[in-house]
């Protein structure tokens, strides 16, 4: 056993036996032995014994005579032998060979605790300061006066018992000692040197200070704390939370086992969970019983050990009773989860959602712990609520309550005022609208309307007989289904109408697919005529027209002279409005033959075409000092001269609608949208518009500025959007007030690509 485990009792008789040793006498006359107790004359300290009564250890032999010199070698021999003798001690033992402690020795333990050689005389070992010295004593935590030590007080006749303190190694420690030391005297009684024996309590003050904090920690632990007998599972100790968690007294609590503390459904396994603890340690869950009977689930970690020579099992008991609520919480919420999104999925795809409704609400009671359901859907031939479905009650009760009047009973009330209605603790309750489910023995119930576009199809409600009242949760449960059943009545309702109409919807469809394809061969012979029409018409017209032009002229020159302002002013309007006509003549066949005459579609360069146009508006740039900047233009299959007259009629509109004085900029690029679309964008810096007319200037005669302002007929841009949208295209744009405007034109490359990446998107929708 090593000193740091060994008792207090333990030590004291270590030294009592060392104190004897160092007590007895040197050889005489009797032998090498002691001197017997009877032999030595009383009174004589030479052969003292080293006990209570006779404190001091003596230095020479009883009654022997010495010759001058030999008892000084004699106390050198005596203090030679306890040193021997000190050095078979397994403690430590410092030595003060004077009574000034100007000579301290120590034995063999001293000097390897301390790293010194045999022959190494360690003065000044304790007597204080870290130069020269190798230790600090101190006392509670206050350092030691060298006056004050063990072997200091003994050198000056003292005798020190159970001494205890701690010392500071100058290369380690720290170290608990705890000893005696007592004075040695020479032949004349006088003290002259001591011997102080300690041992090392290092191991056994930091097993005193673990187990305090132990206790410390057990004591305001939250978890319970059980020591148990490996045996039979006796409990051997218990922290505080152990009384308050089982609620026994202590004493009652040290007198009980393990078996007593385990609910009834778990006993059988608590012998194996003892014998694995023993071994290897075990952590597991399962249900302790309290005094009163009832149980709580804990989570248990036990291990074995010896304590005090008896195998012990100790357990940290942990109540995790919120634990299990919280994972019980989650588990609910999780099935609710899995509960409501599949049946929200048959329920949408069921030809006949009519079963799934019934399994949904049944599968709704098990979970809620519900033991009625009533689904009433309102008929509207009757103008009542009729039963659809429910559970919980016999058929005899259920053909009692078929049919429901709206504001009669909880479901009616429900339906009439389209709002949810909670009853509770109906048993105790006296409104008049429970008393319907009251007879059935349901003590709380919830009735939710099912409501489809604002108005009540019908009802779903459910009634627990077990509980009083929902938690918030069920309630909301509830209307999550009394919310799908509404979305999947009104399906079935829908279905059933489109089955009873579908015979006559075929007819009709029939009937109008004829009427409309003899439309369709009307309008085409019409739309034939229309455009025969207006060519024959846009040709006739131009003929007075012509002449109206050819007659203002002649006047002009024949009788202008002769003409007032006035009359001269008629005149000019006259001609100014024939031209117009004619303009709006030009215009209107353009737009007629953007389908009446196109052309075939074949592989232009948008660049080329764009050039050309330009040259168009040679003069015009030239004259306003304007600039037109043409990028790389894509090659795409379309008709040409219709995407002549697309660039030539949005260049001429961004260089007409400019403020007075500016010179025009005009920029054209593209940009490739995917494989199969390109997209051509053509800014200017003009007077711009509002974008809430975007809609607006691509219709046919619309205008924004009046004709005084910027000439025109308003058929350009509209001419502009038929010729994009025959070619598959779409064409919008960008613009503010004063900041110019972006005409952005997306068409396909191609016009029989197999696969589009993009659907082409409408005005207003696109971005350069």
């Amino acid at each position: 056993m090593k000193d740091s485990e060994k008792s207090k009792e333990q030590l004291i008789a270590e030294l009592q036996d060392l104190r004897r040793k160092l007590g007895g006498v040197p050889p005489g006359p009797h032998g090498d032995g002691p001197v017997p107790e009877a032999a030595a004359p009383s009174g004589n300290p030479s052969c003292g014994i080293f006990d209570s009564n006779k404190p001091a250890i003596a230095l020479s032999h009883s009654g022997a005579s010495e010759e001058p010199g030999c008892g000084q070698a004699r106390r050198h021999e005596r203090f030679a032998e306890i040193s021997d003798l000190a050095d078979c001690f397994p403690g430590l033992v410092w030595i003060a060979h004077d009574s000034e402690c100007h000579h301290i020795t120590g034995n063999r333990r001293v000097r390897e605790l301390l790293g010194l050689s045999s022959n190494h005389d360690p003065a000044g070992l304790v007597t204080g300061g870290w130069g020269a010295g190798h230790i600090k004593a101190l006392k509670d935590g206050v350092e030691i006066p060298v006056e004050e030590l063990p072997v200091h007080m003994a050198a000056k006749g003292k005798e020190v018992r159970d001494f205890e303190f701690e010392v500071l190694l100058k290369n380690g420690g720290p170290l608990h000692l705890f000893g005696n030391a007592s004075p040695l005297n020479d032949v004349e009684g006088k003290t002259c040197g001591a011997v102080a024996v300690f041992v090392d309590i290092t191991g056994r003050r930091r097993s005193e200070d673990y187990l305090r904090k132990f206790e410390l920690l057990a004591a305001n632990s939250r978890d319970i704390i059980l020591f148990m007998r490996a045996s039979d599972g006796r409990i051997l100790e218990a922290n505080a939370a152990a009384v308050h968690a089982y609620g026994y007294g202590r004493s009652e609590l040290l007198g009980l086992s393990l078996q007593d503390l385990r609910a009834p459904s778990t006993k059988r396994s608590a012998v194996a969970q003892m014998i694995e603890a023993e071994s290897k340690g075990i952590l597991f869950e399962t249900f302790h019983q309290r005094r009163d009977g009832s149980t709580f689930p804990v989570e248990v970690s036990s291990r074995g050990g010896v304590i005090g020579g008896t195998r012990t099992l100790v357990s940290v008991v942990r109540d995790i009773t919120e634990r299990k609520q919280a994972e019980e919480i989650t588990r609910r919420s999780e099935a609710r989860f899995k509960l409501l999104s599949a049946t929200a999925g048959r329920l949408l795809a069921a030809d006949q959602p009519q079963a799934v409704v019934n399994e949904l609400c049944r599968n709704v009671m098990d979970h809620l712990d519900c033991h009625a359901f009533f689904n009433y859907i309102v008929d509207r031939k009757t103008g009542r609520l009729h039963l659809n479905a429910c559970a919980g009650i016999s058929e005899e009760q259920a053909r009692e309550i078929e049919y429901l009047d709206y504001g009669v009973a909880v479901c009616g009330c429900a339906a009439q005022g389209a709002c949810r209605i909670v009853a509770e603790d109906i048993q105790h309750s006296s409104d008049v609208r429970t008393l319907l489910v009251k007879s059935f023995g349901i003590q709380a119930y919830a009735c939710h309307p099912l409501m489809v576009q604002g108005r009540a199809i019908g009802t779903l409600s459910f009634g627990t007989k077990s509980r009083p009242g929902f938690p918030e949760q069920d309630l909301a449960v509830m209307k999550t289904v009394a919310d799908q059943v509404a979305s999947a009545m009104e399906r079935m309702r829908l279905i059933e109408e489109l089955e009873e109409s579908r015979d006559e919807l075929e007819r009709h469809v029939r009937d109008r697919t004829a009427e409309l394809a003899k439309t369709v061969a009307d309008l085409e012979a019409t739309n034939q005529e229309l455009q025969d029409f207006a060519y024959i018409a846009s040709h006739d017209l131009q003929e007075p027209l012509r002449k109206i032009q050819t007659f203002g002229s002649l006047l002009q020159r024949s009788i202008a002279d002769k003409l007032d302002e006035t009359e001269k002013d008629y005149l000019a309007r006259m001609e100014s409005s024939a031209r117009r006509m004619r303009q709006f003549i030009l215009d209107l066949l353009d737009y007629s033959r953007v389908r009446s005459m196109p052309s075939p579609f074949t592989l232009v360069d948008l660049g080329d075409i764009a050039r050309e146009v330009l040259q168009v508006f040679e003069f015009h740039l030239q004259r306003n000092g304007g600039l037109v900047e043409i990028a790389k233009l894509p090659q795409i299959e379309a008709d040409a001269t219709q995407m002549r007259q697309l660039l030539q009629n949005l260049i001429g509109n961004a260089l007409k609608f400019q403020p007075p004085g500016a010179a025009p900029i005009v920029k054209i690029w593209s940009k490739s949208v995917n494989r199969t679309t390109c997209r051509i964008c053509i800014e200017d810096n003009g007077i711009g518009f509002d974008e809430a007319y975007l809609d607006r200037i691509f219709s046919p005669f619309q205008r924004l500025h009046g004709r005084h302002e910027y000439e025109g007929t308003g058929m350009g841009l509209a001419i502009c959007r038929k010729i994009v949208e025959r070619h598959g295209g779409s064409i919008s744009a960008k613009s503010r007030p004063g900041k110019g405007s972006t005409f952005i034109i997306t068409l396909p490359v191609k016009h029989k690509a197999a696969d589009d990446d993009e659907v082409l998107q409408g005005p207003g929708t696109l971005s350069c």
